[in-house]
């Protein structure tokens, strides 16, 4: 199985240190301050509507999916807002998947998690668990498990799939485990054409890209030079 791909030509990575020369990814023109928090209490998310209450801490009801929704509706230039999770819950389901996809100049969103023993993030097997298009997007302190892509949602990529052209993408300090990709590529991360994405001490095993798909753990469509991995472990 091939754990890392780019196109057609595929490498087997075991190093500690792998880099194709960006930095910070998620630096941003202009003025930036504290944006709105999103406090996901929920296990699953709210099947028939949106919850608009994300942003109450002692909510009941706000999902994964509610608060990517509230995140996508902040039009304040500048703001950084944060989606935190749960210490009471240890796994969130991604049952109804709503695209991260906030392109206002200067938003970001900053997804925290308790820790990766602490904090797991599920696509029940059916859905990618976080699709990025054309944010400034930070994940980290999460297991991400349990994720399916395909070739239709931008290429691949069952735990993080990220669109082509999209701002910048940081994903660090989580364990990425037991997602898949039918026929796509990337059977735990998709990195799409012109898409700065850095990946920074996490660990990814038991990653599949089915249907001769390339990348078990991750696949770069062209662009290496806009992809870091920096002291990430791949296994089988």
């Amino acid at each position: 199985m091939r754990l890392f791909a780019r196109l057609a030509v595929a490498s087997f990575v075991l190093s500690s240190l792998i880099s194709y020369g960006v930095g910070g990814l998620i630096a941003r023109a202009g003025a930036t301050q504290s944006g709105p928090t999103f406090f996901v209490n929920a296990a699953t998310d709210n099947a028939s509507t949106y919850a608009t209450d994300c942003t109450v801490s002692t909510n009941t009801d706000c999902g994964i999916d509610d608060a990517i929704n509230e995140f996508n509706q902040d039009t304040t230039v500048g703001n950084v807002d944060t989606i935190i999770f749960a210490s009471t819950v240890p796994t969130f389901t991604v049952t109804d998947p709503t695209m991260i996809t906030n392109t206002t100049s200067g938003v970001s969103l900053s997804v925290e998690g308790n820790g990766q023993s602490e904090t797991t993030v599920s696509g029940n097997g059916v859905n990618t668990v976080f699709a990025i298009n054309g944010s400034h997007v930070s994940i980290s302190g999460l297991t991400i498990t349990d994720g399916d892509g395909d070739a239709s949602n931008f290429g691949g990529g069952g735990a993080v799939s990220v669109a082509p052209y999209t701002a910048s993408v940081r994903v660090s300090d989580d364990t990425i485990s037991n997602n898949t990709s039918d026929d796509g590529q990337g059977g735990a991360v998709f990195v799409g054409t012109d898409s700065g994405t850095s990946m920074t001490n996490d660990t990814f095993s038991d990653n599949t890209a089915l249907d001769g798909g390339e990348g078990g753990a991750v696949f770069i469509n062209n662009d290496t030079d806009l992809v870091t991995m920096t002291n990430d472990t791949l296994l089988d």
